[in-house]
């Protein structure tokens, strides 16, 4: 056999035609990291009672491997250790092994039951993800940690309604109803859960919920409606990115973490009541978001706070056009010219004329550079609403604003 054994680390196998068993000699203590990846003929492989651990990618890909039995001196089974073993039906892991890795056997399509000794106190993220034929779990009450998408895809697993939950976590749906109702017993919605549910319309999140993982409900294309309930604290990465027809979400205040591009690619979202406030715009078009520091900023009432323009001029807009808050109005009359003009740009008519109606940033020092700003802006293309409404202001209030000191913007 082509062994490379330095110090007790099996290192590499080398493939030799037409070999389908191999036996590891028991002066190895651990198998390396991707020592037989791609050995795709190994139908049976022997790991002698020597080994102590299994290391990264060590089996990944050995696409013909039917059975593995670890022996009981194996105490950690690495990363992606038998991932993509797509013929492996049967798995024993004994009760020395105390953690399994981060998709250590994602992908094994075959694998229908796995039984985790009392040993084990962690599973990786993605452990077992992707394991369509997986029909049993049996996790012991040892194990206190369980990683993103541990179980995710494992289609087989689903209830009779289609979801597959593994320890009060819902890790995938495999209906096709539009409109899906959580069942109470869910404390976590995991990551891409519903990710790519194309049929989905309405879902309905239990008190139960605490936490959105990342991605859970990205790419829904033809989810209209999100209603976040308040025991719901944190909110992941992509959890709803580019659910293109989510026009309403409403976010209950208690929420504490809301990582960046959680809505990004929400194209038709409009309405995102939040802290109080409710939102209205096109925000999730313009750019990358972070809701947890516009929460931020707007709990603490601090607007020096560095943020991009466009961000913070909706946002504080919106909160000054809601409840008159002193903070938003001094921060508004500080950047007035800059804030009317940015409006003007985008084209939003309705935040504009609030500002203007409200009577407290519009003066006849800056009456007349809104006037030019508008006109330049209507022969750019933009909305000639704008400009009417601006020069009626104008003539209505400052009649007598000389159009000659203010030719420069």
């Amino acid at each position: 056999m082509a062994f490379q054994i330095e110090n007790g680390v099996l290192k590499k196998y080398t493939k030799e035609p037409g070999v389908t068993e191999v036996v590891i000699p028991d002066s190895v203590t651990s198998i390396g990291e991707w020592a037989f990846d791609w050995c795709s003929s190994l139908t049976t492989i022997t790991i002698p009672a020597s080994v102590t651990s299994i290391g990264e990618g060590a089996f990944s890909v050995c696409s013909s491997l039917t059975t593995v039995t670890i022996p009981a001196s194996v105490t950690n089974i690495g990363g992606s250790a038998f991932s993509n073993c797509s013929s492996l039906t049967t798995v024993t892991i004994p009760d020395s092994v105390t953690s399994i890795g981060e998709g250590a056997f994602d992908w094994c399509s075959s694998l229908t039951t796995v039984i985790i000794p009392a040993s084990v106190t962690s599973i990786g993220e993605g452990a077992f993800r992707g394991c369509s034929s997986l029909t049993t779990v049996i996790i012991p009450d040892s194990v206190t940690s369980i990683g993103n998408g541990a179980f995710g895809g494992c289609k087989s697993l689903a209830d009779e309604k289609g979801f597959v939950i593994v320890r009060d976590v819902l890790y995938g749906y495999c209906g096709s109803d539009n409109e899906v109702v959580i069942p109470d017993s869910v404390t976590s919605i995991g990551m891409d859960a519903f990710c790519n549910c194309s049929n989905l319309t309405t879902v309905t999140i239990p008190d139960s919920v605490t936490s959105i993982g990342m991605d859970a409900f990205c790419n829904c294309s033809n989810l209209t409606t999100v209603t976040i309930p308040a025991s719901v604290t944190s909110i992941g990465n992509g959890a709803f990115e580019r659910c293109k027809s989510l026009t309403t979400v409403t976010i209950p205040d208690n929420v504490r973490s809301i990582v960046d591009n959680a809505f990004y690619g929400c194209t038709s979202l409009r309405q995102l009541p939040m802290v109080g406030y409710t939102v209205d715009g096109t925000l999730w078009n313009w750019d990358k978001v972070s809701l947890w520091d516009v929460k931020s900023m707007l709990d603490s009432k601090d607007y020096s706070v560095k943020m991009a323009h466009p961000t913070k001029y909706m946002f504080v807009t919106q909160v000054f056009l809601n409840t008159a808050q002193p903070e938003a109005e001094a921060y508004i009359k500080k950047n007035a010219l800059k804030i009317i003009k940015w409006l003007i740009d985008v084209d939003d008519y309705a935040t504009m004329k609030g500002l203007f109606e409200s009577g407290k940033f519009v003066t006849k020092r800056n009456i007349m550079k809104f006037v030019d700003h508008s006109i330049a802006h209507t022969q750019n293309g933009g909305d000639m609403q704008i400009q009417a409404y601006i020069m009626d202001y104008k003539n209505e209030h400052f009649p007598d604003a000389d159009p000659l000191k203010n030719m420069k913007l």
